[in-house]
């Protein structure tokens, strides 16, 4: 009961970031459109337990789903009877967000948030956590995620993977985060920050609004990651000495911002290397054509 209780508070507070509640936000649109004020555009499937399963805005539906995870973890944080049974400080979280078209059959876009949520567990090889995975489908095939988000190696010598993601990302807060992680479980969190992925995406929205980013140059980086991660790289750096009012390379990747992929892991721990670039520019379109 006490869990249902948790769950169901969190819900109803992340419903703020609809009616533009949420700290730093401007309302969202849909709430003051045809369906009138204070609509809300979220239908939840299931709600108890620890369970939540819901349809809802695609624009929204990150900030929704990111507002959920910490609103849990601060009300399973302020239950006695939670931190009773469990001898914990609190419970954590993982999610899956399909971002998929109105018409995509609800049962494969419910099996892929599932294995969405089976990647955001992958936290928990690193130290524990709330996380959320998300994946945007722009055609009508249920994709295997690993090999969708791998990219091809030029050089056969290289056995490494390269991941054209760093998903997924840490929603938890640090006084969330196990006390026990390692140096190297840390570092992997630091890359995949929920945070600093999301002010990164607004970053690069004021810049593009602001005529410093050009759109057209980001997409022949993303068209050239498809060819393989070499000719990413070398997309990106013809782009960004030419992007000389844009700054900030660093929020936008991970590190100096210098390369286009930097040293990192998959979500099973192995040695890879992976860009941040897509996760941003997914967080950052609007009005998804799907």
């Amino acid at each position: 009961m006490a869990i249902d209780a948790a769950t169901q508070a969190a819900f109803s507070a992340a419903l703020c970031v609809f009616l533009g509640a949420e700290e730093g936000r401007e309302p969202a649109n849909e709430v003051a459109g045809e369906d009138g004020p204070g609509f809300v555009p979220v239908v939840p499937i299931i709600l108890g337990g620890d369970d939540l399963t819901a349809i809802t805005d695609a624009n929204r539906a990150l900030a929704f789903t990111a507002e959920f995870l910490r609103q849990y973890e601060q009300q399973t944080r302020a239950s006695e009877t939670i931190r009773a049974l469990t001898g914990q400080q609190g419970l954590t979280a993982c999610a899956g967000v399909a971002i998929i078209g109105r018409h995509y059959p609800f049962h494969h876009a419910y099996e892929l948030a599932e294995a969405l949520i089976g990647s955001a567990k992958s936290i928990k090889r690193h130290g524990g956590g709330s996380a959320l995975d998300f994946h945007v489908l722009f055609d009508s095939l249920t994709p295997d995620l690993e090999d969708s988000r791998r990219c091809d190696s030029d050089d056969s010598t290289d056995t490494r993977p390269y991941r054209l993601t760093m998903k997924p990302y840490v929603v938890s807060s640090p006084a969330s985060a196990d006390e026990g992680s390692s140096d190297e479980d840390m570092a992997w969190a630091a890359r995949r920050r929920w945070d600093d992925l999301d002010n990164a995406a607004e970053r690069l929205a004021q810049a593009i609004n602001q005529g410093e980013m050009s759109t057209r140059a980001l997409q022949r980086v993303r068209e050239a990651l498809q060819r393989g991660h070499a000719a990413g790289e070398s997309a990106y750096g013809l782009m960004r000495p030419r992007q000389t009012a844009f700054t900030h390379w660093g929020e936008l990747l991970t590190g100096s911002g210098a390369k286009l992929f930097v040293e990192a892991h998959t979500p099973s721990g192995e040695p890879a290397r992976a860009t941040r670039l897509l996760d941003v520019l997914e967080v950052c379109a609007q009005g998804w054509q799907l």
